[in-house]
């Protein structure tokens, strides 16, 4: 049993109205109907980003409907894309009080003088205030999506959309619970890429996992997030997500036929990298070695924390692992100062455009692939706080003989 991260009960209920996706003999596709679900209160704050308040520019001071007496007036994009209309908030101090009031221009309208103050809860370090605003694209479409602006107590401010959706799919008897939600405050249109996250509860267990995880019986698992047309397995056969629609009603999975991904029990692709001491490196000449991808970044801090951990692991695992560290950077030089003052005992190699987009096209920094000694993937884990995951896997596939 995985430790709870995100627990499909009571919201899978709400689809016990709904036929789950089935695939049968002869089937492909699968439509997969999804399910709103209201998230005002998480267990963890997902899909939470910072807003920034600054002052107003004056071209876009002329343009917004103010009150004379607000003071110290301040602005901070809540929805802020390129496919779509801008969505400020304003913080302000009025001469009467001097309190700290905010407003969200909901309507789209820049008409902060007739919009509701936001009106905050307090939930432990952080203050909550629940908001629906209508976000539009450039091209007219426009959905009505829940909000929340939040003010911790370390003086930072955020805002993330809170609702999510959910669906379940039958593969072969089976049922596997789906969770699809916006990655951040800027997507609240769903779409078959990395604005929108994919959670499929692979090993029915109906808890899932967002995160690798180590279970209550100590043992390293997976993170249960998908991504579309990677493929994964349900029931022991590979599938891919395909589509989604824009307002998150209805997802799309096909039966898969590719054998090699950066997925759990599929061949780990290939690639070639040049390594900063010289020479090249071909995943495919390791074969027999444990390898340990890892993608990082030398001004991330979260590829920092990482190290010491990395090179405990390395130093205990000796000849048997082969640790292949990625960087960001292209500059040699840049590289070599670094690893000066923070030494690493793995095989550095320079950045290379190909071996991040097909393992890491999300750019996340410290990322890490576990493949073992015939070449398979055995867990994808993303983030500092996986260090313990990462190496007890490497662990249990150094033991496999």
């Amino acid at each position: 049993m995985r430790l709870m991260l995100f627990v499909i009960a009571g919201a899978c209920a709400s689809n016990a109205t709904l036929p789950p996706a089935t695939k049968s003999a002869g089937t492909s596709d699968l439509q997969v109907t999804l399910t709103r679900v209201a998230d005002p209160s998480p267990e963890r704050w997902r899909g939470m980003n910072n807003i920034f308040f600054d002052s107003i520019p004056t071209v876009l001071r002329d343009s917004m409907t103010l009150s004379p007496a607000w003071r110290h007036v301040e602005a901070a994009e809540v929805v802020a894309d390129s496919g779509l209309k801008t969505v400020l908030a304003l913080r302000f101090s009025s001469t009467a009080s001097g309190d700290t009031t905010y407003l969200v221009d909901t309507e789209g309208n820049l008409d902060f003088l007739h919009a509701a103050p936001l009106n905050f809860e307090r939930r432990g370090t952080i203050r909550v205030a629940n908001f629906a605003l209508t976000v539009r694209t450039r091209l007219g479409a426009f959905r009505r999506v829940p909000y929340q602006v939040l003010l911790s107590d370390d003086k930072y401010t955020y805002a993330r959309i809170a609702e999510y959706r959910t669906g379940s799919v039958l593969i072969d008897g089976r049922q596997f619970a789906i969770v699809v939600r916006n990655r951040g405050r800027s997507n609240p249109f769903f779409t078959p890429d990395a604005g929108s996250v994919f959670l499929v509860d692979q090993d029915g267990d109906g808890i899932m996992a967002e995160q690798a995880t180590m279970t209550l019986s100590g043992q390293p698992a997976a993170a249960e997030q998908v991504f579309p047309f990677r493929p994964f397995l349900l029931n022991g056969s590979p599938f891919e997500v395909t589509d989604i629609d824009s307002s998150g009603s209805l997802l799309r999975i096909r039966s898969a036929t590719r054998t090699t991904a950066v997925s759990p029990n599929f061949r780990a692709p290939d690639i070639i990298v040049q390594r900063l001491a010289g020479g090249q490196l071909r995943l495919s000449n390791m074969l027999g070695r444990v390898v340990l991808l890892q993608f990082w970044a030398t001004d991330c801090v979260f590829s920092e924390r990482a190290r010491d951990a990395l090179n405990q692991l390395a130093a205990a695992s000796g000849d048997s692992l082969a640790w292949v560290a990625v960087s960001k950077e292209r500059d040699r030089g840049m590289i070599e100062q670094h690893l000066a003052g923070h030494p690493m005992r793995g095989i550095v190699v320079l950045a290379d455009s190909a071996a991040w987009a097909v393992y890491n096209p999300e750019l996340a920094t410290p990322h890490f692939v576990v493949i073992d000694r015939s070449g398979v993937v055995r867990l994808v884990a993303t983030g500092a706080t996986a260090m313990a995951v990462v190496a007890a896997q490497v662990s249990r596939v150094l033991a496999e003989r």
